[in-house]
């Protein structure tokens, strides 16, 4: 099979903003805890209610009005310990440290015998050093508490001497004597009560480091990524910022209502901004437009950016913070248009209220670049028309949010070859939705011209057919990613912000796990575009063989696709080229003829990186030999005087990088 690529590094189409490699951060399933941040303890501060769940032992209702089943008093991720007649527990909503609520353990014998609570499923790395602290107090005389890992595992013994009725924080250092999955327990003996408020343990380097996994944020560095979208996505449609600075262990557990989760807020504002600063990622946050108010959202400006000696600027000086962040992106909610969000309401109800944040927020720091809520061309009531029309003057950018697929919302998983030809055509539904999206928002425009932050995007999965909190991406979705992201550079005069949707475990780029992170093709292929690729994005087109598509899921039916799938950047002087090429076809490799318009020419060498497997659904998991790789080396070209031939691999994306001659 053959093809013909021109490129034409003369023509420009526009500067590539560095903000277009991001990712969304949100607080949704093993997304933060359990991926991004480094805590290993779940329900940590014992919020939620013993509510009946499978493995619990909880009788039949009728019984359960004669007897308490065990662990009642209990909240939902703990255990009782050494359960029985001489131990009963509460869930204590008079005496807590944080929340409203702590776990209390009565302890009604004379005996030494270890009775308390436990948490199964820590894993823990031999010989590593952990970060344990626990919050406590007691009453009577309890003997010595106990908080370690399984059976002499890892064990720290707290003096009943050092506690009384008032809170005590103790902190100290474990190393485990063996790795794997053990169970965490906090146990005491004799006759009294004994007051659980809190406890955390992480990997001591991750809690030096602030509390981020630092395996996980080296792939930032690594993936080229220079923005993050937080806390959200849905999650920030009904997320306080207050309840997320100040001390980690004081700071309440609440439940936020747009992923039905209990959410400990202990990444918080101070500790995501000093996470951007440490890796050098540019901080997007998305403001509470749902349930919250504009003068929530300015008091959050203030907190990131004001002076010390403001009212907020001073709050965060006094969480140790007196220099101010200087957030300049900011996002007016998210979302609102859609009935599953918190706070969901019209578009000109929405446009009005965003006029309301942008004049509140700005009243705080006028330098803020602020992005509305957009949609996709101009469904649900003309929504990107009055948005534009009422807003426009008051904001810089509208945001467009789009995914690949979606096969959950079909009866039955598609056949794999019809599944593949949807997903690989994916960026083509891209192109269409942001070039649609932007002629509408300009039509209707009431200002300068609005910048395009396309800040949610990706492939959806179903969910039905693999790990609940995780999708299983494979090398046909990475040749997707990559297509959108050549969709963001050619229109780089337009769309200024991107950001995959999202980064580690759900939606993510990579699947992290307690001892092993695996990088997804998705990721692969994320990081080969964004590391390999000029400020400039320049012309180029392709005449391939071509596919066609009927209509599944969310994408609509495409007609006469090109198996190759070009795009071209260069360096400021031009003197550089990159050319990156999906090959879509899912068994055949495709020569293109390669050539220049005007006098530019490469040199006869060119660096050469192919992403690609065995086959299309090859992938990568945790723990395994990679399924997918990136090659990379030195090639001469058989160059002539119009330019030169390349073979595209077969379900593979290739930058070719190429210098003027």
């Amino acid at each position: 099979m053959r093809a013909e690529i021109r490129i034409e590094p003369q023509k420009t189409l526009g500067e590539i903003d560095p903000m277009l490699y991001g990712v969304n951060v949100e607080h949704l399933e093993r997304a933060v805890y359990g991926g991004y941040w480094a805590e290993l303890v779940r329900n940590r501060k014992f919020a939620g209610h013993d509510d009946a769940r499978p493995g619990r032992g909880w009788p039949a209702a009728w019984e359960r009005e004669f007897s308490d089943p065990p662990g009642f008093g209990i909240p939902a991720g703990w255990e009782p310990f050494g359960a029985g007649p001489a131990v009963e527990y509460a869930h204590d909503n008079s005496v807590f440290y944080s929340g409203g609520q702590s776990q209390r353990i009565d302890l009604l014998g004379d005996g030494d015998s270890p009775r308390g609570v436990s948490q199964p499923g820590i894993a823990v790395l031999g010989g590593e050093g952990y970060h344990l602290r626990v919050v406590l107090r007691a009453r009577g005389p309890i003997g010595p508490v106990r908080v370690g890992l399984g059976d002499d595992v890892a064990e720290v013994l707290i003096d009943d001497r050092d506690l009384a009725e008032e809170w005590r924080t103790i902190e100290s250092h474990l190393v485990p004597k063996s790795g794997g999955s053990f169970d965490l327990r906090i146990t005491a003996g004799g006759r009294g009560q004994l007051w659980i408020g809190a406890i955390s343990l992480m990997r001591a380097d991750h809690h030096r480091a602030g509390g981020v996994r630092q395996d996980v944020a080296e792939r930032l560095k690594t993936g080229g990524i220079t923005l993050i979208r937080w806390p959200g996505g849905n999650f920030a449609s009904d997320y306080d910022w207050r309840c997320g600075i100040g001390p980690r262990d004081r700071r309440p557990t609440a439940f936020n209502r747009a992923w039905g989760e209990w959410e400990p807020h202990d990444l918080g504002t101070d500790e995501f901004l000093a996470h951007c600063e440490q890796w050098d990622v540019t901080p997007f946050i998305t403001v509470n437009a749902g349930s919250g108010t504009p003068a929530q959202a300015a008091a959050w400006v203030e907190y990131c950016n004001g002076p010390p000696d403001s009212e907020y600027g001073a709050m965060r000086a006094a969480n140790g913070r007196a220099e101010p962040y200087r957030v300049r992106h900011w996002s007016i909610g998210n979302e609102i248009w859609g009935n599953f969000q918190v706070g969901h309401v019209d578009a000109e109800t929405y446009a009005r209220r965003c006029v309301e944040f942008a004049r509140a927020m700005r009243a705080v720091d006028p330098r803020l670049h602020l992005t509305a809520v957009g949609h996709v061309r101009n469904v649900l009531g003309r929504w990107n028309e009055r948005v534009a029309e009422i807003a426009g003057a008051s904001v810089d950018a509208v945001a467009i949010h789009s995914y690949t697929l979606n096969p959950m919302i079909l009866p039955a998983e598609p056949g794999p070859k019809e599944k593949y030809l949807a997903i690989v055509a994916g960026p083509e539904t891209v192109d269409g939705v942001l070039d649609d999206s932007i002629a509408v928002i300009d039509a209707h425009w009431g200002g300068d011209g609005a910048e395009i932050a396309y800040d949610e995007y990706g492939v959806r999965e179903d969910l039905r057919t693999t790990t609940p909190w995780k999708e299983t991406y494979t090398l046909r979705d990475g040749l997707c990613i990559a297509g959108i992201i050549q969709s963001m550079q050619r229109r780089a005069g337009r769309v200024r912000i991107g950001a995959q949707f999202g980064f580690a475990n759900r939606l993510g780029l990579i699947d992290v796990e307690a001892d092993s992170i695996a990088e997804t093709p998705c990721y692969q292929a994320f990081a080969l575009l964004a590391n390999n690729s000029g400020p400039l994005a320049i012309a180029s087109e392709c005449r391939s063989e071509s596919f066609s598509t009927r209509g599944l899921g969310t994408e609509p039916p495409q007609r006469d696709v090109p198996w190759l799938r070009v795009n071209a950047t260069a360096s400021r002087d031009r003197d550089r080229v990159f050319l990156s090429v999906v090959n879509r076809h899912p068994e055949q490799a495709i020569l293109a003829a390669i050539e220049f318009a005007g006098d530019w020419r490469p040199l006869a060498r060119a660096r050469v990186s192919v992403l690609g497997g065995d086959g299309p659904t090859a992938r990568n998991a945790p723990g395994a030999v990679p399924g997918v790789t990136l090659a990379r080396a030195d090639c001469e070209l058989e160059a002539d005087e119009e330019g030169f031939a390349h073979l595209f691999e077969p379900h593979s994306v290739t930058v070719l990088e190429l210098t003027r001659a």
